[in-house]
């Protein structure tokens, strides 16, 4: 069952304001690695991981509900071989 909550959350002016928001369960569907490759031969994988996600009491202008998601960042670095 999802979980009410007040948050403080922006409106849409960008303002800080208290509003009510339900934490929402998440089932990872893909999360998968963005690659580069730095000038020196470097390999970087990154990615974004839902950590939670809260649908707020609020709509945007068209209607939509408004989603607040907190993430992680990871990453891995891969030194080229010398």
């Amino acid at each position: 069952m999802a979980e009410r909550m007040k948050i403080l959350a922006p409106d849409a002016t960008g303002k800080l304001c208290e509003t009510i928001g339900e934490s929402m369960d998440i089932r990872e569907l893909k999360e998968p690695w963005a690659e580069y490759v730095l000038e020196d031969g470097t390999k970087i994988k990154a990615r974004q991981t839902a950590v939670n996600i809260v649908k707020l009491d609020q709509k945007n202008p068209d209607g939509t509900p408004v989603y607040l998601l907190q993430s992680q960042s990871m990453m891995l670095v891969i030194p080229p071989i010398e």
